[in-house]
């Protein structure tokens, strides 16, 4: 409640009170205040005395007031264009006993205000939520544009280490050199916007400010904050929508998702689903993700292929899109459009948990494969630069595109084993692996080579463990394009690779060779490892150990698990700490006899 409001609501209380009613009220008024305060209680009463009715009523009180803080408003904005120009500055010097590493509680910098900036902007940042009070919205707004344009100027030590001559609003708070409530302040900003500005101001001018204010700041917050106070809001709210899809840059993508589920109805958001779907092609996601208007399977469907139409395919928003769509076509029991759907979402988005995805669950995987090494064989002689789309504006129009382990991932998903090892694991050094294909390849290749289908032993497990991590699951739901949710049984990556592996002959020979080239990898890396006591990586030696057991074991060589950590128990026999990496998966304490 506003000063405005409550004054009304006290003339209106007083009205009906008698002579006697008022004093009582200000007797019992008056034995609530301490001491302090009571010489100014008997002033401010005396000075009502002997006025007549008009020059104490609300609306005279609130002009007089008004005048008042037009004027402070007047001053202040000069004061703030006075620091705008570079006439006042503070300082900032580095805190001698700050440590980035061993103290990083302690203030990088402190800063001294020898000209008394901080006091004038927060007495600034008072005076909006003042105007707030009273009603004087576009005074507030007025001065709320100077306060986020404001650029204090800093001396000393701050700008010698990298960091900005100039202090903003958002500093000065984060710096804890005001003290403000910024996030409510700015709140509080947005409604006196929203006020002073006609209907079709209004978009413009919120944009600017949150832009100006930086993130966390959106409308459903300013709704939950203010919503009684904003009227219109069923028109402003396409007008919204309408303005941002114009927006080409700046943090537009949080605001559309944010105004999308705000929209009480989806024709205006449908609209501009279309008209922007090449710069927000988020808008058609969100659509379908929240199922907006209550959209019947039938429409969500049809939806989706319009906008798989309309997305360019270099888009990896498509890929999510596709995936939407695919959910909603099992659901209608159109299995041939689902697999569609998965393809074109591998086309937009190549990734090997698509590929798998599709060897798992189309009902005839050989009539895509041919198609989707087109695909990603285009795509990698492109030379991108890497998985996360490095030239686009925003998440929402990061292109699709393949780093080189995803690369020699889906290469061997297709089946061209003899490349993945020449071109991606000729590695002539035993360390220095993590950037490489090495470490995935083999467990890859121990995984393809295990022949039990059913239970993994410890090793395995491992490796399973190491290529699901490659899947990109964390930024990803694999479980997106099922007509259910799986999430309650966890992503099942064995029976994806067993089913693939059915479908992906690796001849005899090559086998052998992979085999004994595994047995090699293993030895020279451990070799490094242990001799060099890089003691971090014991446990990735000891998993890769522990699964060439398993493997030989699977295809023949009864106690081959035992035998091989035998002998490297034996290789290593002083090494206790791996020997413990070693019992954690699967090595017995005793020696075994022989």
């Amino acid at each position: 409640m506003n000063l405005p409001q409550f004054l009304n609501q006290v003339d209106e209380a007083t009205q009906g009170m008698s002579k006697d009613d008022l004093t009582k009220f200000i007797h019992q008024h008056a034995r609530t205040l301490v001491e302090c305060e009571r010489s100014d209680f008997l002033s401010a009463l005396k000075m009502c005395a002997g006025k007549t009715s008009g020059e104490t009523s609300v609306k005279t009180i609130l002009q007089e007031e008004a005048k008042d803080i037009r004027e402070e408003v007047g001053q202040s904005l000069e004061t703030l264009q006075q620091i705008y120009d570079g006439k006042f500055y503070i300082i900032g010097n580095l805190n001698e006993e700050y440590d980035d590493w061993y103290n990083s509680d302690a203030d990088e910098f402190l800063f001294e205000d020898p000209q008394k900036v901080l006091p004038i902007v927060q007495d600034a940042c008072g005076m909006v939520l003042r105007c707030m009070d009273r009603e004087l919205y576009t005074e507030a707004c007025h001065l709320a544009e100077s306060l986020l344009s404001l650029r204090i100027p800093v001396k000393g030590d701050y700008a010698e280490y990298g960091y900005d001559d100039a202090l903003s609003l958002q500093d000065l708070d984060s710096y804890d050199l005001i003290s403000i409530d910024l996030k409510k302040w700015m709140y509080a900003v947005l409604l006196a916007a929203y006020i002073s500005h006609r209907m079709e101001e209004r978009p413009e001018i919120l944009y600017s400010l949150m832009e100006q204010s930086g993130s966390g700041i959106s409308m459903k917050e300013l709704i939950q904050e203010h919503g009684e106070a904003l009227d219109g809001l069923e028109e402003f709210l396409p007008l919204w929508i309408d303005y941002l899809g114009r927006q080409e840059e700046g943090d537009v993508e949080k605001l559309l998702v944010d105004a999308v589920s705000l929209m009480p109805c989806p024709e205006p958001v449908m609209e501009a689903a279309k008209k922007y779907a090449q710069i927000h092609p988020i808008i058609y996601e969100q659509v379908l993700k929240i199922k907006m208007g209550g959209l019947g399977d039938e429409e969500w469907y049809a939806l989706g292929r319009e906008a798989m139409g309309t997305i360019s395919e270099q888009y990896r928003i498509r890929g999510r899109i596709a995936l939407l769509t695919a959910a909603c076509a099992l659901r209608l029991g159109q299995r041939e459009g689902a697999e569609n759907c998965w393809l074109e979402a591998f086309r937009s988005d190549t990734k090997p948990l698509q590929y798998l995805r599709m060897a798992a669950e189309c009902q005839d995987f050989s009539q895509y494969r041919e198609e989707m090494q087109k695909i990603f064989q285009s795509l990698a002689a492109k030379e991108k630069a890497n998985a996360y789309g490095m030239g686009a504006h925003s998440r929402e129009l990061q292109e699709n595109s393949l780093d080189r382990n995803d690369y020699y991932f889906l290469l061997f998903l297709d089946g061209q084993f003899e490349e993945v090892v020449n071109g991606a694991m000729q590695t002539k050094e035993a360390l220095g692996w993590s950037p490489t294909f090495m470490k995935q390849g083999m467990a890859l290749f121990l995984l393809y080579l295990l022949c039990e289908d059913d239970e993994l032993g410890q090793g395995c497990h491992r490796m399973c463990e190491s290529v699901f991590g490659m899947l990109h699951i964390g930024g990803y739901s694999y479980e997106e394009g099922f007509a259910h949710s799986a999430a309650a049984d966890g992503f099942p990556f064995w029976e994806y690779f067993c089913k693939w592996r059915k479908q992906t002959p690796m001849e005899d020979w090559f086998q052998e060779r992979i085999l004994s080239e595994l047995e090699r990898w293993i030895s020279v890396r451990t070799e490094s490892i242990v001799r060099g006591q890089h003691r971090r990586q014991y446990g990735e030696c000891a998993a890769f150990i522990a699964a060439l057991g398993e493997v030989k074991a699977s295809r023949g060589e009864p106690g081959a698990k035992a035998r091989i950590f035998e002998e490297y128990r034996e290789r290593y026999p002083r090494h206790r700490a791996f020997h413990e990496e070693l019992r954690s998966v699967g090595m017995t304490r005793g020696r075994s006899r022989r």
